[in-house]
Order: C-alpha cells, then sequence, then structure tokens
C-alpha cells in the first residue's frame, strides 16, 4: 500500500467585497459572508486581500445578521486609503 494522507478539515470558505472605513484596518463587509467563519469566537481570523493584491489575517469583531453587515480589522502597518461615505 502506498503513504496514507489525511485531508485537514475545511471550515469555510467565502469571496465578499467589503470597504475600508477607517485607516487604522477597520473593514465593513457582509455579515452572511463571514458569520459561518466566527463560530462565536471573537479571534476568528479571516483572509483579506485588498485592490492592491496585499493579504492580511483579519480579526472579526462583530457581526450583525440582521443589517448583513459585519466589522473586520487588520493590522497593516501603515496607514490604509478609506472609502469615501455618503450622508444620505
Amino acid at each position: 500500500e502506498g503513504p496514507s494522507f489525511h485531508r485537514p478539515a475545511v471550515y469555510g470558505q467565502s469571496s465578499a467585497s467589503g470597504f475600508i472605513i477607517d485607516s487604522s484596518g477597520l473593514i465593513l463587509t457582509n455579515a452572511h459572508v463571514v458569520e459561518h467563519l466566527h463560530g462565536g469566537v471573537a479571534q476568528t481570523n479571516v483572509k483579506v486581500t485588498l485592490g492592491d493584491g496585499r493579504t492580511f489575517d483579519a480579526r472579526i469583531l462583530g457581526f450583525d445578521p440582521s443589517s448583513d453587515l459585519a466589522l473586520l480589522k487588520i493590522e497593516a502597518g501603515s496607514e490604509l486609503p478609506v472609502a469615501e461615505m455618503g450622508s444620505s
């Protein structure tokens, strides 16, 4: 018999858009994308890839399924460009 391989568990994978809302690394995205990854643990990490190709680990700070919003935090080591928000 050949070697036996153990397949690691995959807990979830999603792809979505989001917006940097604060230069310190706060990102607003959809709750339905991250709620199944959260597992009720505030330190759950997800991968975030910015438009310039840089990838960061992000912490899920919280999410609200009723408004379908989630707040993530990345540590970029420098200020990040912030999406301009409307006032309507």
